[in-house]
């Protein structure tokens, strides 16, 4: 089923106060059931900041490669809109949440554009060219942008992160949500390279903004 492009977000981490969450604790479980992390020491995820619609990331063994959802937020469970893969608690694990914000006026984006390097392995021996493929590069991501000068927008933001040359957390948000899960979406660090703009007779400021990835794009699967 085709996905429409109206209604997508791209999101970038926000960086006011309390936007960040982190817990670090040998007392975590996570659970495939109910796709609840659970704690049982004394401190408290809300006190910690979590709070709902975070993307969470972890270090546990089973779903470091993972990056979750927060669906709701007790002292002592969150839940998740994304699967599982179960752990029981009794080694240290970090619990990192990030608050994302949109992107606004974006018209149009390209990428992630991944590729990978071709290594030829050619010996004397071979019979035909014999390769092997390098690191994956996530490539870029390019966005189109009507240019907004309030705070909200993040336009000021993006500008900034190029800059001062900070690496940030980006997502893209699709279309495909159920009436009660969450979206399919990909999630990556970036570094903005270039922030252009552009104007014209009878048009509005424009700018285009270059978002060289990073990290692995991760994607999170439609619940």
């Amino acid at each position: 089923m085709a996905i429409e492009s109206q209604g997508i977000l791209i999101r970038r981490q926000s960086t006011t106060a309390g936007s960040t969450a982190q817990t670090v604790a040998a007392t975590m479980a996570f659970s495939a059931v109910s796709t609840n992390i659970t704690r049982s020491d004394i401190g408290s995820f809300v006190a910690d900041g979590f709070s709902t619609g975070m993307r969470l990331e972890t270090d546990s063994t089973a779903n470091s490669t993972r990056v979750f959802t927060v669906a709701s937020v007790a002292a002592t469970v969150i839940t998740v809109f994304e699967t599982i893969v179960a752990q029981s608690s009794g080694i240290s694990i970090t619990l990192t949440g990030h608050a994302m914000l949109p992107i606004a006026t974006i018209t149009g984006f390209k990428g992630p554009s991944g590729s990978a390097s071709v290594i030829d392995i050619t010996s004397l021996q071979s019979t035909a060219k014999e390769k092997a493929i390098g690191l994956r590069d996530e490539g870029q991501m390019t966005l189109d942008i009507i240019f907004d000068t309030n705070a909200t927008s993040l336009h000021a933001a993006i500008r900034n992160d190029r800059s001062s040359r900070t690496k940030r957390i980006f997502d893209i948000v699709l279309t495909d949500q159920s009436t009660s899960g969450q979206p399919s979406a990909f999630y990556f660090d970036g570094y903005v390279t270039n922030f252009a703009l552009q104007g014209a007779v009878d048009d509005v400021v424009k700018a285009s903004a270059t978002i060289e990835i990073s990290s692995a794009v991760r994607a999170i699967a439609k619940t």
